[in-house]
């Protein structure tokens, strides 16, 4: 659209240009009066031509914009629940360890309370978060990182302790290994408050 007016404003100048030169050959006033008048109507055109053409262009870029931002916000909504949902399936599927590292629960008895927690859409709850922050806010990565890598600590840290447990079982002290855990506990969730904390910060910047 720039080009367009541009090289519109370059013929209608260069028009004029000529006009102008063209009353320089030209000897009676007649002449000179009429190409007077066509300076006048080619700049009242060009004036009209230009305020129209830049009218249309900023409401253009300005509808484009507040689309883009509405676009923003919505992914950064979905953002937002996706992390919630993670968190509390994390939760969810984990809270019942510490209770069997310190005996009140068997190990079964653990199982069967993940299996009634369980989040059928669990499996899709991380994949979402991972491609909206790639795609969309790769700002907010190192945050996201050290949430993941907290995630990481809690299942390994299950997975030593189902290890030991299968050859030990409720015979040995687990209370350090309990510590340990609800330590990894509260950690991934300060790590995902610190990254709603970050998306909700962000949205607040859209104006």
């Amino acid at each position: 659209m720039k080009r367009c007016l541009l090289f519109i404003l370059t013929i209608l100048y260069l028009s004029v240009f000529a006009l102008a030169n063209d009353t320089r050959c030209q000897e009676t006033s007649m002449s000179i009066i009429n190409s007077g008048l066509i300076v006048t109507l080619l700049t009242a055109l060009l004036t009209i031509l230009g305020s129209g053409v830049l009218a249309a262009w900023i409401s253009y870029h300005l509808a484009k914009g507040k689309e883009e931002l509405f676009y923003k916000r919505k992914k950064l909504e979905e953002l937002y629940k996706s992390i919630v949902r993670y968190t509390t399936t994390l939760f969810s599927m984990n809270f019942m360890w510490p209770r069997v590292m310190d005996g009140k629960l068997s190990f079964n008895e653990g199982l069967d309370l993940l299996i009634k927690h369980r989040d059928n859409d669990e499996k899709y709850h991380l994949p979402e978060i991972d491609m909206l922050i790639n795609l969309y806010f790769p700002n907010f990565l190192t945050t996201y990182t050290n949430f993941i890598n907290k995630r990481d600590v809690i299942n390994d840290l299950y997975d030593d302790f189902k290890s030991i447990y299968k050859v030990k079982g409720p015979t040995i002290d687990y209370s350090k290994n309990k510590k340990e855990f609800i330590t990894a506990l509260l950690e991934v969730e300060e790590a995902s408050r610190v990254l709603l904390n970050e998306v909700a910060q962000y949205a607040q910047k859209l104006e």
